[in-house]
């Protein structure tokens, strides 16, 4: 009876009952360049590394703030030569048995502190 009391209120009040709300979203963990490697396979790694990081960061963005981002995906970063901003992650991967020398190399370029433009690499070595 109590239940029918709390619905009622509620819809007079114009509130949804708690059955009605929208659906709670658990986000994707965070894109990294080792996730990369275990969550796609051939082009799609390439794809999804460059659909990501031009999004995350587009011509305009801070060099500061591009820094943070690659470092927090796994990158290490230096700034030689001064117009560029060159990030790289490496790893040890096992595909079909055979141990692979991962390097992914990520290039931005900037003016001052605005990010210009990037280009992202990847190359496995096989053993």
């Amino acid at each position: 009876m109590s239940n029918r009391i709390l619905v009622a209120a509620l819809a007079v009040l114009g509130a949804t009952a708690p059955a009605m709300a929208d659906p709670i979203t658990v986000s994707a963990r965070p894109t990294t360049f080792h996730s990369l490697e275990y969550d796609y396979s051939g082009q799609e790694r390439i794809d999804r590394a460059n659909d990501y990081l031009h999004a995350s960061i587009p011509v305009g963005s801070s060099i500061a703030d591009a820094r943070a981002l690659l470092r927090k995906a796994g990158a290490r970063c230096s700034t030689k030569p001064a117009a560029q901003l060159r990030c790289t992650a490496e790893s040890f991967e096992t595909v079909e048995s055979v141990l692979h020398d991962v390097n992914w190399t990520v290039d931005v370029d900037h003016q001052g502190d605005t990010v210009t433009g990037l280009s992202v690499d990847r190359q496995s070595f096989g053993s």
